[in-house]
């Protein structure tokens, strides 16, 4: 292949992707630019598990059965809760009795079992060292693309020109043509209809129709 600046500018519009990037590839080199890795460095992603288990909880206290918490709270219930208040203007030692009037209800919470949860911090450590190698992995990418844009920056610039322009010259054709139309074949007419819509000079106008 030859060097890209020494390519016309048809040869640039009709490269492939791989080809630009070869291209790339072949100016980093001889910048000195790291390569890139053949692939991007993947984040690791923690996956938790659903909760296994449920836990029934009635005044304060937490118990793993519907059972137990029906035992514990027909207990609660067959008793008259108090609790010792004191009010900051007698002072924390002037404790009294207050009564608690609300109703004791049972909370069902979910969670994870023991032996779930160890399998989740034995996934944890492994997360947290794959996660380490990422982080190191991706900020080398990062650098070594940063360095790599501005080794190459100039070959995606005369790309992207190149195809705005032929772009551009397919969408004038195509209105050439439709002027032409309404100019009942006379390529001079036509090119007077494009030249005036799209404030073209007489040399920008001259190249419609020219090799018709």
């Amino acid at each position: 292949m030859n060097d890209f600046q020494n390519l016309t500018d048809e040869q640039v519009f009709q490269l492939t992707a791989e080809q630009v990037n070869f291209y790339v590839d072949l100016e980093c080199a001889k910048e000195g630019v790291l390569l890139l890795p053949d692939e991007m460095p993947v984040e690791p992603v923690l996956v938790k598990p659903p909760f296994d288990a449920t836990v029934y909880e009635i005044g304060g206290f937490v118990v793993v059965t519907p059972e137990e918490s029906a035992v514990i709270l027909d207990a609660l219930n067959s008793v008259k809760l108090v609790r010792l208040d004191y009010e900051s203007a007698t002072g924390y030692e002037s404790k009294f009795i207050r009564r608690l009037d609300t109703e004791t209800k049972v909370t069902q919470t979910r969670c994870y079992s023991g032996e779930t949860f160890a399998e989740i911090k034995k996934a944890l450590t492994e997360y947290t060292m794959a996660k380490n190698t990422y982080d190191r992995a991706i900020k080398e990418y990062r650098e070594i693309n940063s360095k790599r844009e501005k080794a190459a920056q100039w070959i995606w610039d005369r790309v992207e020109e190149i195809r705005e322009k032929h772009i551009s010259q397919e969408r004038m054709n195509k209105e050439f043509q439709r002027y032409l139309v309404l100019a009942n074949g006379d390529k001079d007419i036509a090119r007077n209809f494009l030249k005036n819509a799209y404030s073209l000079s007489d040399v920008e106008a001259a190249v419609f129709g020219a090799d018709q």
